[in-house]
């Protein structure tokens, strides 16, 4: 409800409809409309950070690749809903924002992990910012859900492929391959 009406538009009532319970049942664990939009945002991020968990076993390269490909079909879900109205929501109230921080902070936190032992394990340029790759992965998928949430302007989607290219080359780009030798003229 929160991400389909906004915070301002989304009510306990239809909330609860939605639950399928009354509305005393909700005021009886939260006491008020912004304890349940923070206990949303707190399943959120627990259900967001179930990728680290479920693709522990490959590598930081494997699973950038692997989170890079799935931007193409981003499709905003209640979780990417509720998480784009927190940001929007945060923008209004200054308390909200702080806890919309803490709730990004884990996600980089996780991100910064798994680039981390990207780069013990050997895999990723130790050579390049933890801080910038992580910076480059949230606003690369916060910058696709915008696009999925505008309708893109774009006359044609990229085809899977197209898409795969781009994001293996980009990811190619961090990694600790051998360096490229740029070219020079004699």
């Amino acid at each position: 409800m929160f991400g389909e009406r906004g915070y301002e538009g989304a009510r306990i009532h239809n909330i609860a409809d939605r639950a399928r319970v009354t509305t005393g049942a909700i005021y009886a664990r939260w006491r008020s409309k912004r304890e349940v939009f923070l206990a949303a945002m707190d399943y959120t991020t627990a259900y967001r950070l179930t990728y680290f968990t479920d693709h522990a076993d490959r590598s930081a390269v494997e699973n950038l690749v692997a989170l890079g490909t799935r931007l193409r079909e981003v499709s905003l879900g209640k979780h990417e809903d509720l998480r784009l109205e927190a940001f929007v929501s945060a923008r209004r109230d200054f308390s909200l924002g702080e806890k919309v921080s803490q709730f990004f902070a884990v996600e980089s936190s996780n991100l910064a992990t798994m680039i981390g032992q990207g780069k013990q394990a050997g895999d990723i340029d130790q050579s390049l910012s933890t801080e910038a790759i992580v910076a480059l992965c949230l606003c690369m998928e916060l910058g696709a859900h915008l696009v999925g949430l505008s309708e893109s302007p774009l006359s044609e989607k990229p085809t899977v492929d197209e898409w795969n290219d781009l994001i293996a080359r980009l990811v190619a780009a961090v990694t600790a391959g051998p360096a490229a030798t740029p070219a020079t003229d004699p």
